[in-house]
């Protein structure tokens, strides 16, 4: 059934509504913490999503097309705290629109971008929308194909950036130059937690808070 599956909560009964993004319909696999009995587009307006929703997963529904309508979408909203994109060919495109959106979204916490095609470019665009973002605390990019140039976007972002916890960027394709750069990053950030980059070509280890094996 094509959808949003709507789960229980607050006594809530689940709910199987449809929901229209970019012109095709989406299937939602959990969508938590609705308020409502009907579901409010996150603008505001009403294309599916509930406004005050926390948590959504659009997990292989192939986006590529989407990403931009939810990238709009992103940029008005102040309640989603969770989304999961996994699987969905977003591609540099839809990365780059993504992250434009969370230069001004400063609520969202939590963004999987897993397996979606994502190279240096998407990297570099998520760069300069961590130079600002205020809120994100964790940040998957596990199985693309972000290279050094992209690693080293990133590096750069961290230097000034005061939010981020974790950085996934296991099974892409950053070697030892990519690795330092991120290394030397972390000596002007005392917030991130740990980078994840297993299954990379990388060989040395140059600082404790990165892992070169996958985060479990």
């Amino acid at each position: 059934m094509t959808g949003i599956m709507l789960k229980q909560t607050n006594d809530l009964a689940a709910l199987v509504i449809r929901c229209k993004i970019s012109g095709f319909l989406v299937k939602m696999e959990e969508w938590n913490a609705c308020h409502d009995s009907t579901c409010h587009g996150m603008d505001g307006e009403d294309d599916g999503i509930n406004r005050e929703a926390e948590q959504a997963r659009l997990a292989v529904n192939c986006l590529h097309a989407g990403a931009e309508a939810l990238a709009g979408a992103l940029e008005k909203n102040t309640s989603l705290r969770e989304l999961y994109l996994d699987l969905n060919q977003i591609g540099d495109i839809g990365a780059i629109a993504l992250a434009q959106s969370l230069e001004v979204n400063n609520s969202l916490e939590l963004l999987w971008l897993n397996d979606n095609q994502i190279g240096d470019v998407g990297a570099e665009a998520w760069g300069r929308a961590l130079k600002v973002n205020k809120s994100l605390l964790t940040l998957r990019f596990t199985d693309n194909q972000i290279g050094n140039a992209g690693a080293k976007a990133l590096a750069e972002a961290l230097k000034v950036n005061k939010s981020l916890h974790i950085l996934n960027l296991d099974s892409n394709q950053i070697d030892i130059v990519g690795i330092k750069a991120l290394s030397e990053a972390l000596t002007n950030n005392d917030i991130i937690d740990t980078i994840y980059l297993g299954d990379n070509p990388i060989i040395p280890n140059l600082n404790s808070r990165i892992s070169l094996t996958e985060e479990g």
